[in-house]
């Protein structure tokens, strides 16, 4: 249900346009990183992630647009928002445990070049640490979510976390593909 500008609560009432247009920022470069590991791992599953959170964090966007331009608060985004990120991020993860499931049913021999290899890329130096630091700041986003407030200040720290982290993520992944196509 939406609420008029009167009953908008004070701290969307701070938010600003520059705010809400740079939460397009740690989307795209999610998007970014979601294609590029797709490229390398073509799992329609994955891909079904990837374009399930993509949405997730437009619905995000929108939503703080919304506040912004029309100084309504939609509900229907930020269901959106709570549906589709979490149901993208188990449909990655899915992913991975499927395509080790389906290996070994295969053969075995697979599955073992299947997780070693999806090791491999996690522990390669320089990207391990892209995705060790990535992961903290998802971690510091969860923890800033539940104990900041909903102000145009607490957002701001939130979104640069979060862009930060998602720059991480998409700079780990780089290096991975690099040391693939080598």
């Amino acid at each position: 249900m939406s609420r008029s500008a009167g009953n908008l609560k004070e701290e969307y009432r701070q938010y600003t346009l520059g705010l809400a247009l740079f939460d397009i920022v740690p989307v795209l470069v999610f998007l970014a990183a979601g294609i590029l590991m797709w490229t390398m791992w073509s799992d329609r599953l994955l891909l079904a992630g990837v374009i399930c959170s993509f949405i997730a964090g437009l619905s995000k966007v929108l939503w703080k647009l919304q506040i912004v331009v029309k100084k309504r608060n939609s509900a229907a985004l930020t269901g959106i928002f709570h549906i589709l990120m979490p149901l993208g991020f188990a449909l990655m993860m899915l992913a991975v445990i499927l395509s080790t499931v389906r290996y070994v049913a295969g053969g075995g021999v697979f599955a073992e070049s299947t997780l070693a290899g999806l090791w491999r890329g996690l522990t390669m130096k320089p990207a391990m640490w892209c995705f060790i630091g990535g992961f903290a700041g998802m971690c510091l986003m969860g923890y800033l979510g539940s104990h900041m407030d909903e102000s145009a200040k607490a957002n701001w720290i939130e979104e640069l976390v979060n862009a930060a982290a998602q720059l991480a993520m998409l700079a780990g992944v780089v290096f991975v593909y690099m040391g693939m196509i080598r």
